[in-house]
């Protein structure tokens, strides 16, 4: 039901919401009625806003409530479509997630607040899309790249990536996305058990495809709090992509997500050097060998020349398994300080085939304990974080 009133206030600018429920239609006719006494209010979601919108074109703001919709991008964006190009959607829901807020925010959407709205926080997201001005959130820190290598083919390095890409995403509660720059022979997808994106070589090629609506394709949700972006390229394509597609794929995802774990394979490593040079840690994974030495002196002496600001440490695996050198020979020899070492342990292999992390087929190991020790070599103050209330500092205590 439509209460038609006059719809601008002294701002001139024109306001309509549409609410599924009655507490919600009651705190936005609230707020409005501070600046716009006479906002037309609609009972009704996307469904009717479309239907609405099509026939009015000199809309300024739109307020819509998507509630619990699976759907809410699809449904942003088929609102918008039937709206002019200059209108500011502010969209309410249920979810109080960052990730989803900042997919909201990058689709268009002026803001994205979560039920039950607080009707002074809805008044200042209101008087901030008529100023065109954007949400704070959007103006946060880029997320912090962690990078993982193997010294040599085969050492481990996707299995230490995959599982404290977990452990940071389920265990400290933080939003993570795991990229697997290996886009021929990659193994992350295949260890999760999940399906790898198609395209990215192409998309790679021309950067300028690169943005947050591609990415929402591409990323392939393993938890609430873990993505991951994979490929499995035909072996007739390739590699003649450039820095800058690496560059802007990976400067994308750092806007989405707060912690952003790559699994660098040893030949992209020249394709990854701007990346690198913004890594906050670097972590080298080896085998106790001679060659495994005396790669990781050159990897580290290399990613230390583009980034001298990065903490880079060492990690030993397979730790049984010594060809030919000690661990003490290993620590001597290397520049950078050894942070875990390792065991071998069958049940790797095991969570690899049934397509979960080491954490959960063996979560107690050695290895899984060793993982936790990388984990909180990046922020040993890390604590458990939810929602993206911690990066509004407007919050109410009251919608924690």
């Amino acid at each position: 039901m439509a209460v038609n009133l006059q719809a601008r206030s002294e701002s001139n600018a024109t306001l309509v919401a549409f609410a599924t429920d009655s507490t919600t239609m009651a705190t936005i006719e609230k707020a409005a009625n501070r600046h716009w006494p006479g906002a037309i209010m609609i009972e009704g979601g996307p469904d009717v806003a479309v239907a609405y919108m099509k026939d009015i074109q000199e809309l300024d703001v739109v307020v819509i409530d998507l509630g619990t919709s699976e759907r809410m991008l699809e449904d942003l964006q088929a609102v918008a479509d039937a709206g002019n190009t200059m209108i500011r959607i502010i969209v309410l829901g249920t979810a109080n997630d960052l990730i989803l807020y900042k997919h909201l925010v990058a689709a268009g959407a002026a803001d994205y607040l979560v039920k039950p709205v607080d009707v002074d926080e809805l008044e200042a997201s209101l008087l901030a899309a008529v100023r065109h001005e954007r949400p704070a959130v959007a103006e946060t820190a880029m997320g912090k790249i962690v990078i993982t290598m193997g010294a040599r083919g085969g050492v481990g390095a996707t299995t230490v990536a995959t599982t404290a890409a977990w452990i940071l995403a389920e265990e400290r509660e933080q939003n993570t996305v795991l990229v697997d720059l290996d886009l021929q022979f990659g193994s992350t997808a295949l260890s999760l058990n999940l399906v790898p994106a198609g395209g990215m070589i192409e998309t790679l090629r021309d950067p300028d495809r690169i943005d947050q609506l591609f990415l929402q394709k591409a990323l392939s949700p393993k938890t609430k709090r873990l993505s991951v972006l994979a490929a499995e390229e035909n072996l007739d394509q390739g590699l003649d992509f450039g820095e800058d597609g690496v560059e802007r794929l990976i400067a994308e995802l750092s806007r989405m997500f707060p912690w952003v774990w790559i699994d660098v394979p040893r030949v992209l490593y020249q394709m990854t050097a701007g990346v690198i040079a913004k890594a906050s840690h670097v972590f080298l994974v080896s085998e106790l060998s001679l060659a495994g030495m005396r790669d990781t002196i050159r990897i580290s002496s290399y990613c230390n020349t583009l980034n001298d600001k990065a903490e880079i440490g060492v990690i030993v695996n397979r730790i049984g398994a010594s060809k030919g050198v000690s661990l003490a020979e290993f620590k001597k020899g290397v520049p950078k300080p050894v942070i875990a070492c390792l065991p071998e342990d069958r049940k790797a292999g095991t969570a690899e085939m049934v397509g979960k992390p080491i954490t959960q087929v063996a979560g107690r190991s050695k290895l899984a304990a060793e993982i936790r020790k990388v984990v909180m070599e990046l922020a040993p103050d890390l604590k458990k974080k939810r929602g993206f209330t911690l990066f509004l500092g407007s919050r109410k205590e009251s919608d924690r």
